[in-house]
């Protein structure tokens, strides 16, 4: 890993062009007409280059871990297949390979308690396909599991010292600057009228496929650069204009965040933030606390400043941030002329359909300017909010069907059809990474991914308290913020298929070391 190590500015700028040219052929539909011969010309040149440099296409495939909607193989293999996974197979055939010649001589790297916890939740969902009912599905999302669990393998591989992790901070940093950049882009976009390519208008989602998913990704890079801030604090030699780099792209990080509107990532970075806070007050760190929480107020700050002086987005943040505990969510409602409706529309409705009555309809931003050049009255108005009433729901009918069989689960990916759709007909999951993984394999299963995180947090800890390094520390505080990072928003969600989560696993598995 001398290589990473030694050349970690290189490959974070070469990270990128590779994630800013994928991106940029991914939203002008390349990809969609890609031919078999550009394919096959890629996979042998990734190939020579993982032959001879391995760590430079390992280090790409932690920067490309966000591309989560990119499918490099052309269309008509009708095989999905997301640029970090095709690096991680390309790694793992080199590896055999280079064996194989004698090109490699590294030992396997040492197994832990997490190498088993996980080890273990993946094969659970393989043992549940021996009774599940819906087999079909359970055995696709299985090996899509497997291959999460690979990607987990790969990098405890590749990672196998504190420096060796301090040397991807960068990289996954300037990979969410990316993607960041790309969401901003996605709403100046939809609010201008271009090819926004979102698919919740005026939420950005950049390379994720739900904004939930992209804010959830951005609260850890946000664990990131607080974690690497700790460390830069000690080590101003870094890079000389760090500083202004990480404070850049943190506040490019909350930007983004702000946009997508996402509640359950909201709630997740002031989690991360308070984590922080504990973690540089009761290590009794008080000058450090008050300088790194006035840093991020001023990013948060900002952030809010740039979000609302250039209208980058339509959503009434402050709304759209109280709608959980009021119970409310605003809506934008288009009538027909006064003399033509029914009655005056209500400020307060339980559910859409009411407005039928008042001969007006629930539309979205972008059919403002529509409904209005139609003679058409647009009005905001305030209904139930649904997401509250949906998610009370789903996790009665959870723990229902979880006692019906507490100890085998369902298997993964039935939860779409036993908790059923939304109003916008989109498959329904358990709304909570937990719940969803004892509805699918059991309370068993959901007792090991507590087992990795409480794991984690408990190396963590022991690190911070017994180590002197600051690179200890910061791998520590790493850990824990982002472990926080992916747990809370989680409670609301249920994203446990994503890339840079067993990215985190593989790379904080190191803490047994430390």
């Amino acid at each position: 890993m001398n290589i990473l190590v030694a050349n970690k500015r290189i490959l974070t700028v070469m990270n990128v062009v590779v994630v800013s040219t994928l991106i940029f052929l991914f939203h002008f539909g390349f990809f969609s007409n890609e031919t078999w011969f550009v394919f096959i010309l890629l996979c042998a040149g990734v190939f020579v280059l993982a032959l001879y440099r391995p760590v430079i296409v390992f280090a790409l495939l932690i920067g490309v871990i966000p591309l989560e909607i990119i499918n490099i193989v052309p269309d008509e293999f009708l095989l999905v297949l997301r640029p970090y996974q095709f690096l991680m197979i390309i790694l793992l055939i080199v590896t055999i390979v280079r064996r194989v010649l004698g090109l490699s001589k590294e030992r396997f790297f040492s197994w832990n308690v997490i190498d088993t916890l996980v080890t273990i939740f993946v094969g659970l969902g393989f043992i549940n396909l021996l009774w599940t009912d819906y087999f079909s599905v359970s055995v696709k999302q299985s090996v899509i599991l497997f291959s999460f669990g690979l990607l987990y393998f790969v990098v405890r591989f590749f990672v196998r010292s504190k420096k060796d992790v301090l040397a991807l901070f960068p990289i996954m940093i300037s990979s969410g600057v990316v993607v960041g950049v790309y969401a901003i882009v996605q709403n100046i976009m939809f609010l201008t009228g271009g090819n926004h390519q979102e698919v919740m208008p005026g939420r950005p989602n950049a390379t994720f496929s739900e904004p939930d998913w992209l804010g959830m990704y951005i609260v850890f890079m946000i664990a990131i650069s607080l974690a690497y801030l700790y460390y830069n604090t000690y080590h101003k030699h870094l890079w000389k204009f760090f500083d202004y780099a990480l404070y850049g792209a943190t506040s490019v990080f909350f930007v983004t965040l702000v946009i997508t509107v996402a509640r359950s990532a909201w709630v997740g970075v002031f989690c991360v933030i308070g984590a922080y806070g504990v973690i540089l007050f009761f290590g009794k760190k008080y000058k450090l606390f008050a300088m790194h929480m006035s840093w991020v107020a001023s990013i948060i700050i900002l952030s809010l400043i740039i979000v609302w002086g250039f209208h980058l987005t339509n959503f009434e943040l402050l709304n759209r941030a109280t709608s959980t505990g009021t119970g409310l969510q605003e809506i934008t409602v288009s009538c027909v002329p006064s003399g033509q409706t029914y009655g005056s529309v209500p400020t307060t409705i339980n559910d859409v359909s009411e407005l039928e009555q008042y001969n007006c309809r629930h539309i979205n931003l972008e059919e403002i300017e529509l409904e209005t050049a139609e003679g058409n009255t647009v009005t905001k108005i305030y209904r139930t909010d649904p997401n509250v009433a949906v998610r009370g729901d789903v996790y009665g009918k959870t723990f229902i069907l979880i006692k019906q069989q507490p100890f085998i689960g369902y298997g993964w990916g039935s939860s779409s059809t036993l908790l059923g759709e939304d109003e916008n007909g989109t498959s329904l999951n358990a709304s909570n990474i937990f719940l969803e993984t004892a509805l699918s394999i059991g309370i068993v299963g959901g007792a090991v991914l507590i087992a990795i995180f409480t794991t984690i947090i408990i190396f963590a800890v022991k690190a911070l308290r017994t180590s002197s390094n600051m690179m200890s520390k910061s791998i520590a505080i790493f850990a824990i913020l982002g472990t926080v990072a992916i747990i809370v928003p989680n409670l609301f969600n249920a994203g446990l298929f994503l890339g840079f989560v067993w990215m985190f696993f593989g790379i904080v598995a190191i803490l047994r070391k430390v």
